[in-house]
């Protein structure tokens, strides 16, 4: 699950503090003009997209504040 959020340590805190959730590591989408912040929940992942610069996340982030990106599921 991604979620398109205007600075990523408030809705990081959330997660851990509600589900336990653990850093598992930072990088920038270059498509997307974000950093991504993911955070590990048991066997899966939220991924948090803030924007850096110009982009798709910023403009969705401008339109619509912190909301769902985009999710999916995989099995095993």
């Amino acid at each position: 699950m991604q979620l398109a959020v205007p600075e990523a340590e408030t809705a990081a805190k959330g997660w851990i503090g509600l589900l336990g959730a653990e850093p598992a590591g930072e990088d920038r989408i270059e498509g997307l003009g974000a950093r991504r912040w993911r955070l590990r929940i048991g066997t899966g992942f939220v991924e948090l997209l803030v924007p850096d610069g110009a982009g798709p996340v910023a403009d969705a982030v401008a339109r619509r504040g912190a909301h769902l990106y985009a999710a999916g599921a995989s099995t095993p």
